[in-house]
């Protein structure tokens, strides 16, 4: 359902001001959260980096942006003007994704702005979520990989 949701979402062009778009947002954010908590409980319990731990800890941080464009879109829906776009009167799900990974990685170009309480909370959220992301997750594959090329083979 999450799934056929996002592919729907991803190509529609008009508002996300409909009933199931709600529902569509919500299903994604179940979704994207689950998937997010179980990649990196994989990626904490490994006990080598390995390509696919490195491919985990990227598609992770893919997936939390996506999660953060479907909380926008959803805070849209409840509070409407949350969010200011630049010449564009309707946002729409592509605008959201944008918001969501130029939040994330706190490059912040200003061109979208959240204003109201809850889309503010969110930017904040993603700013931190994005920041303690790289940098706990990094850490912790460096620490793990200097660990693992350091200790003598086992025999």
């Amino acid at each position: 359902m999450a799934v056929s949701a996002i592919w729907f979402r991803l190509f529609k062009q008009s508002d996300l001001q409909t009933g199931p778009d709600l529902i569509a947002n919500l299903f994604m954010i179940l979704f994207f959260t689950w998937i997010t908590i179980r990649l990196i409980h994989t990626i904490m319990i490994s006990s080598r980096v390995t390509p696919n731990v490195i491919y985990g800890s990227i598609s992770g941080y893919l997936l939390i942006g996506f999660t953060g464009a479907a909380w926008a879109a959803t805070i849209e829906y409840i509070v409407p003007n949350s969010f200011v776009f630049p010449e564009q009167s309707i946002p729409t799900f592509q605008g959201f994704i944008y918001y969501s990974y130029i939040t994330l990685s706190t490059l912040g170009y200003g061109d979208v702005l959240p204003v109201t309480g809850p889309a503010q909370s969110l930017s904040i959220f993603l700013s931190t979520v994005g920041q303690m992301y790289l940098t706990i997750l990094v850490a912790f594959l460096v620490g793990k990989y200097i660990n693992d090329n350091t200790l003598p083979p086992s025999k």
